[in-house]
C-alpha cells in the first residue's frame, strides 16, 4: 500500500520529522526505525547524500539551501506545503518473513534489501514524472523536471496498541518541496497533482517489482485483493499480528466509513505514540526468543 501524506508549514513539518518519521537516537540493525539515508537528483544538487542529519532536514524545511544558506525556493509563507511523506508498506505477510522468515524463527535479512530496492524503484518512477508550475509570460502549465529531494527512513513497526507496537515493515519517502527547473536555472516547488491521481499506479508498480523480488529469493507468491501475500504465512498469525488494523476497520464500521482514503484519517485520529523499544517484542516472544516483560 502507498500512502501520501502533505504537511504546512515548517514547524508542522519539523514535528512530523522528528515525531514520526526519526523518533530519537535509538538506531541500528536490531532498530524498529534505521538511519535516514538522502535520495534524489535534487539532493544529489544540493550536495546531500548519505545519512540524513535533523539540520540539514530542518533547513529544507524553512525554505534553506543548505550549501549556502540562503533562500531556496521563491515562497517561504507560513502555509506553503512544506513536505509529502508517500509511505510504501509491505503486506504483513511479507514484514513477518522479515522477522521470522526461518523455521528456526530467524529473520531474513533479504526482505529488508527487497523493500528498499522496490521503493527506491518506485521513488525513481515517480522523480521522473515530477513537475513545477509554469507562470512566467502569461503561461498556465506544468513543466517536467526529473528531480526531487527525498529522505528514505525505514520503519519496522506500526502503531502501538496499549503500548506494545505490531511488527510492520514501511518506509517513508520523505519528499521536500522543492525542484530544480533546468528551464529557468531555479528551484521551484514541487508539482504533485498528477502523482496523487496516478497513485494507484505507483502503488500497482511497487507492488510488482517487491513481489517479484521476493519470488526470485524463493518465496510462493499469492495474489490478496489488490496485493499479494506470501504462501506459508496462515491468515491466523498475519491477523495476531495486525491489531491496528483491527482497531480501524472496527471504527471504521461504527461510523459507516468504507473509503480507504478515510479510513487513514481514522488511522491518524486513533494511532497512540511511538515508543523507544530497541526490539519487536511481540515478533520475539511470540516465536519464543524473549521473555514476557
Amino acid at each position: 500500500m502507498i500512502t501520501i501524506t502533505h504537511i504546512k508549514g515548517a514547524k508542522a513539518a519539523k514535528d512530523y520529522y522528528s515525531q514520526h518519521i526519526s523518533p530519537g537516537d535509538y538506531y541500528g540493525k536490531d532498530s524498529a526505525e534505521m538511519k535516514g539515508v538522502w535520495h534524489g537528483k535534487g539532493a544529489a544538487m544540493l550536495r546531500l547524500s548519505g545519512e540524513v542529519s535533523p539540520e540539514d532536514f530542518y533547513k529544507l524545511c524553512d525554505n534553506i539551501d543548505p550549501r549556502t544558506g540562503g533562500r531556496l525556493t521563491a515562497r517561504t509563507d507560513d502555509d506553503r506545503r512544506v513536505l509529502s511523506d508517500i509511505t510504501l508498506h509491505a503486506p504483513k505477510s511479507v514484514t513477518l518473513a522479515l522477522e521470522m522468515g526461518s523455521p528456526t524463527g530467524q529473520g531474513d535479512d533479504r526482505v529488508l534489501t527487497a523493500m528498499q530496492e522496490s521503493t527506491r524503484e518506485t521513488m525513481a518512477e515517480i522523480e521522473a514524472s515530477v513537475q513545477t508550475r509554469v507562470r512566467r509570460n502569461g503561461a498556465d502549465n506544468d513543466r517536467q523536471t526529473g528531480n526531487i529531494i527525498w529522505a528514505e527512513h525505514v520503519h519496522r513497526t506500526a502503531r502501538p496498541v496499549d503500548g506494545s507496537p505490531d511488527p510492520q515493515l514501511h518506509i517513508h519517502a520523505t519528499v521536500l518541496n522543492a525542484t530544480f527547473d533546468a528551464a529557468e536555472q531555479k528551484w521551484k516547488a514541487i508539482q504533485l497533482g498528477e502523482i496523487v491521481r496516478d497513485k494507484g499506479y505507483y502503488q500497482a508498480a511497487f507492488h510488482a517489482r517487491l513481489a517479484g523480488k521476493l519470488k526470485n529469493l524463493g518465496y510462493g507468491i499469492e495474489k490478496d485483493g489488490n496485493s499479494f501475500r506470501l504462501a506459508g504465512i496462515d491468515r491466523a498469525t498475519v491477523e495476531k499480528f495486525s491489531r491496528r488494523t483491527a482497531i480501524i476497520e472496527a471504527e471504521a464500521e461504527r461510523l459507516g466509513v468504507d473509503d480507504p482514503a478515510q479510513k487513514s484519517t481514522l488511522g491518524r485520529r486513533t494511532r497512540e505514540k511511538k515508543g523507544k523499544a530497541r526490539r519487536h517484542g511481540r515478533v520475539a516472544r511470540a516465536m519464543g526468543q524473549a521473555p514476557d516483560a
